[in-house]
């Protein structure tokens, strides 16, 4: 049987996956079918969503403590990611 910590992050888990083929399929549809020739623009946008909406999950609900970075771990954690990233596009 599932404790409620864990049941929580199944519960998340199904729905960051549920959340990712759905955009997945998104894409697939408005690349294919509606004649959206500009990949890289609704990544830009989708990504910029995804920044709007945890903005509004951390600031307004309060449901995380904003994170509170020093300019070296952004430079040791997120620039490598973020550079992977880039270069995976």
């Amino acid at each position: 049987m599932l404790s409620t910590a864990n049941a929580g992050v199944v519960w998340a888990l199904a729905m960051w996956y549920a959340a990712s083929i759905g955009l997945i399929m998104f894409n697939k549809w408005a690349l294919s079918y509606l004649g959206f020739h500009f990949p890289v623009a609704m990544m830009l946008l989708q990504q910029c969503v995804c920044t709007l909406c945890s903005n509004v999950a951390i600031r307004v609900f309060r449901l995380a403590d904003p994170p509170r970075l020093s300019f070296a771990q952004i430079r040791s954690n997120v620039l490598p990611l973020a550079a992977a990233f880039a270069a995976s596009i």
